[in-house]
């Protein structure tokens, strides 16, 4: 299987004095070599559905979603006919694909879906800048999708397979749903979503404010918040590490490595700062 290697987790997470959107990266898993890779296309005689979950470290307005895949026969453009999306926010999948619990829903065409193919890899870009999709940190959402194909089954060869990706710490491995079950996978899947986080006219995203006392904390997370109200620390996979409404929080016990915290000072408005903790 050919090596696909992804851009790495670079985006910024505030820059000086924006007041427009960026777009950067929300969440990302990459490839995992040497691993199985997970079909997830659907013919006249089955469906498999593919799924794994993602979250945010702030509020955030997704604009694509890539999944990262490979079709051994290399002619996914002419047997394609349409693909199913689904991003459900739900803390486990228990039930058939569908729209409940659905923030977003697209079955069986190809509206705002790009197949972009070169020889053996096949990547799907899911567009939904005009979708108006809003999501939140705290919460976990699935990315759930098939590729109808017009193909006999058994189809392994003219199946799209979705590369095995390196499951994040603290989101759960992948999943497929065919014939009424859903079965967990040895691996996540390899995609990436990406969006802007500037979303209201509220949240202060600003270098010149300085809002922590510092950005490289050993033992204590200290604000400099005017007003402070509250703060919550996420990961860069966007989980929810601690909430606290103190000026001073022990943090410790934190891997070394970089975070984000979001501030809200008592007039509800917010402000996110990025540190490394030592």
């Amino acid at each position: 299987m050919n090596k696909f290697y992804v851009l790495g987790l670079a985006s910024m997470l505030f820059g000086s004095s924006m007041s427009f959107a960026q777009t950067e990266t929300l969440f990302q898993q990459e490839m995992l070599p040497n691993s199985t890779a997970i079909a997830a296309s659907s013919t006249e005689a089955r469906t498999v559905h593919l799924a794994d979950d993602f979250m945010v470290s702030e509020s955030a307005q997704v604009t694509s979603i890539t999944l990262i895949g490979a079709q051994v026969f290399q002619n996914l453009p002419s047997i394609l006919q349409s693909v199913d999306v689904f991003i459900l926010q739900t803390d486990e999948l228990t039930m058939a694909p569908s729209e409940e619990n659905a923030v977003y829903a697209s079955l069986q065409n190809m509206d705002n879906v790009e197949l972009v193919s070169n020889g053996f890899d096949q990547n799907f870009i899911i567009d939904l800048t005009e979708a108006n999709l809003v999501l939140e940190p705290g919460h976990k959402y699935w990315i759930v999708f098939s590729a109808y194909i017009d193909a006999p089954y058994p189809s392994n060869i003219t199946d799209w397979h979705n590369y095995p990706g390196i499951n994040l710490e603290g989101t759960s491995l992948a999943k497929v749903y065919t014939n009424g079950d859903w079965m967990e996978m040895e691996t996540g899947m390899t995609f990436l979503v990406e969006g802007t986080t500037s979303l209201g006219t509220n949240e202060v995203f600003t270098q010149k404010k300085k809002v922590l006392a510092s950005t490289l904390v050993q033992d204590q997370l200290i604000t400099n918040l005017d007003n402070f109200d509250s703060l919550q620390v996420y990961d860069l996979s966007g989980k929810l590490i601690l909430s606290s409404d103190k000026v001073s929080t022990p943090v410790s016990f934190l891997v070394a490595g970089t975070y984000v915290a979001v501030l809200k000072d008592k007039e509800g408005k917010s402000f996110k700062a990025k540190f490394i903790k030592k």
